[in-house]
């Protein structure tokens, strides 16, 4: 009687791989261990890069309400900033960054929605950099 094989399709850094293990306790862990690997926990630098944009992004908040004035620039020449304190910007330098604003807006904002519905449960799951952006959309209604 041939033994049983359990085969895995990964995709790593855009490549697909099958891997082909003799038993399922081993096929576990390797597919626990891929997904520890893809939800990563920030680094120092990741929370530096981060809070150094939102500081950004605050101190321009008015060329950002002005409708007049190009987001797109404003989040390039952000990016711009980032690039020149040293921190790793990449390909589509204002588009990424606008994506992680946005982000921790949704974060921040579904915590608040929360916060305020009567009979939801309490969340004291508070999102990550609160502070910073309740003082930036602190007086917005969204």
């Amino acid at each position: 009687m041939e033994e049983e094989k359990y085969q895995i399709s990964i995709n790593c850094k855009g490549r697909d791989y099958l891997v082909v293990v003799d038993d399922l306790e081993t096929a576990t862990q390797l597919v626990n261990g891929m997904y520890k690997y893809y939800v990563k926990k920030p680094t120092e630098r990741d929370i530096e890069t981060t809070k150094v944009l939102l500081t950004l992004r605050q101190r321009d908040f008015r060329l950002f309400d002005d409708k007049k004035t190009s987001k797109r620039k404003l989040w390039n020449e952000i990016a711009d900033t980032l690039k020149q304190y040293g921190f790793n910007v990449g390909p589509n330098r204002g588009e990424r960054r606008r994506q992680k604003f946005s982000n921790l807006i949704k974060s921040y904002i579904s915590y608040v929605k929360n916060q305020t519905v009567t009979g939801a449960e309490r969340n004291d799951n508070i999102p990550p950099f609160y502070e910073e952006l309740h003082s930036i959309l602190g007086s917005k209604k969204k």
